[in-house]
């Protein structure tokens, strides 16, 4: 019988190894560092933990690569590398650089479901991810019971450069983000696609206490309706801040679209968006590149600003009357004037 040691981890250097986690509640609470790069050789990957036994332990990546990461379950939910983690788990320093995850809903490259005190951080995901509802590069729906304040997930300091596509709530990080979660320190570089509530971040932000923080987007953003660069629609109670669109193009088909966000019932403020961004021919944006800072379409930056540290650090202007505040000593750093922040662990 597979079973982790009572003290320390277990080391992870094999897709069977990987695989036992699978095996019972006592593995799935265990504790792992991956001690080797992994092929994972295009074999049908099943997700770790489900969602009538999660995965509740913690998985350090420990910065070694997942190559050729293969998932084709049409039908199924919850579904990535991970699939439903819960209770606590801790997810972490995981880069997978190749690969195509399809499935139905709640679908991630490194989880398709994050809840209750738990988190992904400093990940990234180069695969492909296509599904149907609840899609994001990183994790596919962040959720919590309403008003439960005291065990709200988070992802922190995740990248995503693969192409996301999904029919509602689809982002380059998250699908959706529900009540008292968190999505700080994020980019994505995708392409992102779906139909309804599509984000260069996040396609859905809702409930109360819901953020997306010092973020930003660089892929092209393409759907019918709720279209945004950073997130698809900010709603009842959501937070969208201090976070910046460069995408180059942020289209909308049918209604509703912003540089930033399309805003029903939420919070949005302090964003930037690059002012050489197009709506692609479809639905304008509603205010124009010179709308107030804290609307939908954001405060317009140049591309020479994009590139600069203190745009995203001290930059006021008269309707920006207080910086972005990003992290340039611990989280993220910048190749001044020759390109956009990466985060300080890549």
């Amino acid at each position: 019988m597979f079973r982790p040691a009572i003290v320390g981890y277990v080391p992870i250097g094999s897709y069977a190894e990987f695989q036992k986690i699978n095996e019972d509640a006592i593995t799935l609470a265990g504790n792992y560092r991956q001690e080797a790069k992994l092929d994972l050789m295009n074999i049908a990957w099943m997700p770790v933990g489900r969602s009538n036994n999660p995965f509740t332990g913690s998985y350090d990546g420990n910065h070694k690569t997942l190559n050729r990461l293969s998932i084709n379950s049409p039908s199924a939910d919850n579904v990535g590398l991970f699939g439903f983690i819960d209770a606590g788990g801790r997810v972490q320093n995981i880069e997978i650089t190749d690969g195509n995850i399809t499935s139905r809903d709640r679908v991630g490259g490194i989880a398709g479901y994050l809840t209750s005190n738990s988190s992904v951080e400093h990940c990234a995901n180069h695969a492909t991810v296509n599904g149907r509802d609840r899609v994001g590069g990183i994790v596919g729906f962040v959720f919590i019971d309403n008003g439960d304040t005291d065990n709200g997930s988070v992802i922190n300091a995740c990248k995503n450069t693969g192409a996301v596509t999904g029919t509602n709530m689809t982002g380059g990080i998250v699908g959706q983000i529900r009540n008292n979660n968190a999505v700080r320190n994020c980019y994505s570089t995708g392409n992102i696609s779906g139909v309804a509530n599509v984000g260069g971040v996040a396609g859905n932000v809702i409930g109360s206490g819901s953020i997306v923080e010092y973020c930003y987007a660089t892929g092209s953003v393409s759907g019918t309706n709720n279209i945004g660069g950073i997130a698809g629609l900010a709603n009842t109670g959501g937070y969208v801040r201090n976070s910046v669109a460069l995408n180059p193009i942020v289209q909308a088909s049918d209604r509703n679209i912003g540089r930033v966000v399309f805003w029903t019932a939420g919070n949005r403020i302090y964003n930037l968006a690059w002012d050489g961004m197009s709506n692609g021919s479809g639905v304008p944006f509603a205010g124009g590149v010179q709308l107030a800072h804290n609307r939908d379409d954001g405060k317009s930056i140049t591309s020479a600003q994009a590139r600069m540290r203190a745009t995203y650090v001290d930059y006021v202007d008269d309707d920006l009357p207080a910086p972005l505040g990003w992290d340039f000593i611990n989280t993220w750093t910048i190749n001044e004037g020759n390109g956009y922040p990466t985060l300080r662990w890549e």
